[in-house]
């Protein structure tokens, strides 16, 4: 099943080329204090191939980015057709779910998961699979959307929920509270080592949901290692 953005979706998305938002910022930061140089990267959700550039300008020599969604393999592959030649560095993008990742035990010395997690259906499983091909030691970064939810909107946990993201794009994602997704990253076995909140708002809730105004839409970076 070709999970994700659906194809008129992702061409929306794609529109966006290599537009940088507030949460790449932050996660470029968190890139910023890592030694990359030499490494092989695992672009977790790469969507439309967006956050390549960025990896190997810092030295990654590998970066091999999976996505649910064909459409959004497809632009990836698109987008970095000349990148991937550059200084001899490996560039792959394929279609993959998060329940079950095609690499062996150990096959990354990073990963990043740039606005994911609010996406999974499971995020515990996917979350065991990610730790699973992740060498010990390496680096997790994970960037995702969360709520927050009145007493009355108690009842929209883990609802999906419509947000609109640069105006352009529509999306369902989980709404789901800070502390469950960043428990299933924990009871992967990662090892929390920093959180960052930002505020980015080229997303929101799409203002024709009915719940919109029991719930509060806010974003976290999550810093980890194996």
């Amino acid at each position: 099943m070709d999970l994700g953005y659906q194809t008129d979706a992702a061409k929306k998305y794609d529109s966006f080329g290599t537009k940088s938002f507030v949460g790449d910022t932050v996660l470029m930061g968190a890139l910023n204090a890592l030694a990359l140089t030499g490494t092989t990267v695992l672009d977790f959700g790469c969507g439309n191939g967006r956050m390549a550039p960025v990896l190997l300008e810092r030295g990654v020599a590998h970066v091999e980015g999976i996505d649910p969604s064909t459409a959004m393999i497809e632009n990836a592959q698109k987008l970095t057709s000349t990148l991937s030649a550059c200084d001899g560095a490996k560039l792959h993008f394929s279609r993959s779910e998060g329940a079950s990742l095609p690499f062996a035990d150990a096959s990354f010395d990073a990963i990043i998961a740039h606005f994911v997690f609010h996406y999974l259906p499971d995020p515990l499983t996917t979350a065991n699979e990610l730790h699973r091909v992740l060498k010990p030691a390496g680096a997790f970064i994970a960037t995702f959307n969360y709520f927050s939810f009145t007493q009355e909107g108690a009842k929209l946990k883990n609802q999906i929920v419509p947000i609109l993201i640069g105006e352009k794009v529509r999306a369902d994602i989980y709404a789901r509270g800070k502390d469950t997704l960043i428990g299933s990253i924990e009871s992967a076995g990662f090892r929390i080592l920093k959180t960052e909140p930002f505020d980015s708002r080229s997303a929101y809730v799409a203002p024709d949901f009915p719940g919109r105004d029991q719930m509060q839409f806010q974003n976290v970076m999550v810093v980890a290692t194996k």
